[in-house]
C-alpha cells in the first residue's frame, strides 16, 4: 500500500477532497484551496451578529464538517464551535481555527481512484494541509519561512506496519542547473544551495551573485510508536533532532527527519540513481535504499558499486559535520576517516559537479491503525547574505533561523493551534485578565481565577481540544478561584475559553501525566 507522486507524469495518486463513500465531480472544486487571513477572522468575530452581515466566501463554505451521505468524517476542517452545537455555522459564530498571519487549507485523498502514478494500492488516507506565514517583517526566521501542517487519517480498516511518510522537494533555486545539496541530521533539514558563487551565469530568472538558500525542515515529524515512557534527550537516537523528548509527558515523542536521500535529475550515473517508478521502489526510497534493493552508502552517490562509497550504510546522504553522534551510521564512525579531523561527506569532498537536484526527507516507521492521525509539520527556510561574493555564507543565516524556529517549536509555539490563531476581534472587548494555574496541569485539576477579570456574576467556560471540539465546559464564579477538573484529559495543549455576554478570553492549557 503506497501513495505517492512526484510530477504527475504517468497519473495521479491523489484526488481534492475526503474519503467517501461516493466521489462527486463538485468535490474536485468544493474541496479546493481556502484562503483566509487573521484580520478576516478577526473581522468574522466582530460582526457575526451584525443584522446584514454575509461572511466571506472561505469562511461561509469552512468545510467544518463532512456529508454523512456520503460517509465522510463528521469533522474535518478545524474551527471553533462557538455555539457547541457540533455542527459548522458561522451566523452562530463559528470560526475556522487556523495557523498564522495567513492560511491556506486544503484536503485530498488518495482513495477516490487506482493509483496510476505509483500502482501502489490505495491506504484509504484523508490529507488536510495548512500551509502558512507570519506577517512580521522584523522577525527574519518568521518573515523569511512558509510553514505546512498536514494532518494525515487512516481512513480504512486496515494497520498498516513500517509506515513512512516521505516529503519531496523538487528545488530549482533560480537557475536549476548548477546546484548542490545536503542535509543537517542535527536540525532535521535538508537544503540546497548553489555550486557556485554566482548563480546561472546570467541566464534568465537566476539569482546571479550572493545566491541564496532553501532549506526544509522537519520542525514535528511521525509520533513515535508509545512505550510508556518519558524519553530522554540526548542520546545518539532520535531525540537529536525529535520533538518533545524529556518533557515529562509519556508518549508524545515525534520523531523528526529520520533520513533523507536525493535525487540527481542531472545525472549519468547507473541504474540505482534514477526515480523510482514503481509502489516497490518509492517504498525502498522510503527506507533508504535504492530501487534496486541495495542500502545508501556512506561516502559515495548511490549504492555500494560507486567507486567513493567507503560504508558503512547510512540514513543520511550529505550530512557535513551536522551529525557529531553519527546517528546516521548506527552511533559508530563512517569509514574513510569521514566525521573527524575536519574531513565530512558533502557533494564537493565526493566530487560532484553542481545540476539539479531534488531531495527526500523521511519520517518513520511507526505503526498507522485504522482511525488514528498522523502529523507532519514543516518549514520551508529561506536566506540571502547580500554582504559576501560567496555561494554558503546564507547556510550560516539560515541555520540561525532555523535553530530560532525549533526553539519557538520546543516551548510550545507555532506549529500547534495557539490561542492567537482564533483571532483577537479589533473591535471587540473581548480581552480581560484571567489566571489559570498550575498550568502546566498534572494533579487532575485547575483553578481559574477571574478575581481580576473585571466581571461579575458568573462566565462560562469550555476547554476544547486543538481541533475545536469541546471536551469540557460548565460555569465559573468571578468573585473567586474555580476549580476545574481535568482528569477526563489527555496529556497534551487545549484551549480555555472563558466567556461573559461579549467578552472572551483564551488561555493555552497544557496538561502532563
Amino acid at each position: 500500500y503506497l501513495a505517492a507522486e512526484m510530477f504527475r507524469q504517468k497519473g495521479e495518486d491523489f484526488w481534492a477532497g475526503p474519503v467517501s463513500d461516493a466521489y462527486p465531480e463538485e468535490d474536485l472544486i468544493k474541496y479546493g484551496v481556502r484562503k483566509i487571513n487573521r484580520t478576516e477572522i478577526d473581522y468574522h468575530i466582530s460582526h457575526y451578529r451584525d443584522a446584514d452581515y454575509e461572511p466571506i466566501e472561505a469562511i461561509a463554505t469552512w468545510p467544518g464538517n463532512g456529508d454523512p451521505d456520503l460517509g465522510q468524517a463528521d469533522l474535518l476542517a478545524p474551527w471553533f464551535d462557538n455555539d457547541q452545537d457540533g455542527i459548522y455555522n458561522p451566523h452562530a459564530g463559528d470560526t475556522p481555527l487556523i495557523r498564522g498571519d495567513q492560511s491556506l487549507f486544503f484536503i485530498y485523498n488518495d482513495a477516490r481512484n487506482e493509483h496510476t502514478e505509483s500502482g501502489g494500492g490505495s491506504l484509504g488516507i484523508e490529507i488536510h494541509g495548512n500551509a502558512y506565514a507570519f506577517d512580521q517583517p522584523e522577525d527574519s526566521a518568521l518573515f523569511n519561512t512558509i510553514f505546512v501542517h498536514y494532518d494525515i487519517y487512516n481512513r480504512s480498516n486496515r494497520t498498516y506496519h513500517s509506515t513512512f511518510i516521505g516529503f519531496f522537494v523538487d528545488f530549482y533555486l533560480g537557475f536549476g542547473w548548477d546546484d548542490f545539496i545536503g542535509c543537517d541530521v542535527s536540525r532535521g533539514s535538508f537544503y540546497i544551495y548553489n555550486g557556485f558563487p554566482e548563480d546561472g551565469g546570467g541566464a534568465a530568472e537566476s539569482y546571479g551573485v550572493n545566491p541564496p538558500v532553501q532549506g526544509v525542515v522537519f520542525l514535528g515529524g511521525a509520533t513515535m510508536p508509545p512505550d510508556e515512557n518519558d524519553n530522554p534527550s540526548g542520546g545518539c537516537n532520535e531525540s537529536i533532532n525529535g520533538l518533545n523528548f524529556g518533557d515529562g509527558i509519556v508518549d508524545n515523542e515525534r520523531y523528526g527527519m529520520t533520513a533523507f536521500t536525493y535525487l540527481n535529475f542531472s545525472s549519468t550515473y547507473p541504474h540505482p540513481i534514477i526515480n523510482p517508478q514503481i509502489a516497490p521502489e518509492y517504498y525502498d526510497f522510503l527506507r533508504s535504499h535504492w530501487i534496486d534493493g541495495s542500502p545508501v552508502m556512506y561516502g559515495g552517490n548511490y549504492n555500494y558499486e560507486e567507486p567513493n562509497a567507503v560504508g558503512p550504510e547510512c540514513k543520511f546522504m550529505y550530512p557535513g559535520d551536522s551529525d557529531p553522534l553519527n546517528w546516521g551510521t548506527g552511533c559508530e564512525l563512517p569509514n574513510g576517516g569521514y566525521n573527524q579531523n575536519g574531513y565530512y561527506w558533502n557533494e564537493e569532498t565526493t566530487g560532484n559537479l553542481p545540476g539539479n537536484r531534488g531531495g527526500l526527507g523521511i519520517t518513520g516507521p511507526f505503526t498507522f491503525a485504522p482511525g488514528e492521525v498522523q502529523s507532519l509539520d514543516i518549514a520551508y527556510v529561506y536566506a540571502r547574505d547580500n554582504d559576501t561574493t560567496d555561494n554558503i555564507s546564507a547556510i550560516d543565516i539560515m541555520n540561525q533561523r532555523i535553530d530560532t524556529l525549533r526553539n519557538r517549536v520546543m516551548r510550545g509555539e507555532i506549529i500547534y493551534l495557539p490561542e492567537y490563531s482564533v483571532g483577537i476581534a479589533e473591535n471587540d472587548p473581548v480581552s480581560f485578565e484571567v489566571s489559570v494555574y498550575p498550568n502546566p496541569a498534572s494533579g487532575g485539576q485547575v483553578f481559574v481565577d477571574l478575581r481580576k477579570s473585571g466581571l461579575s456574576g458568573s462566565a462560562r467556560y469550555r476547554i476544547s481540544d486543538l481541533f475545536g471540539r469541546t471536551l469540557s465546559r460548565g460555569t465559573l464564579k468571578a468573585d473567586q478561584a474555580n476549580n476545574i477538573s481535568t482528569a477526563n484529559l489527555d496529556s497534551g495543549i487545549y484551549l480555555l475559553a472563558v466567556e461573559s455576554e461579549n467578552r472572551r478570553a483564551l488561555v493555552k492549557l497544557v496538561i502532563r501525566r
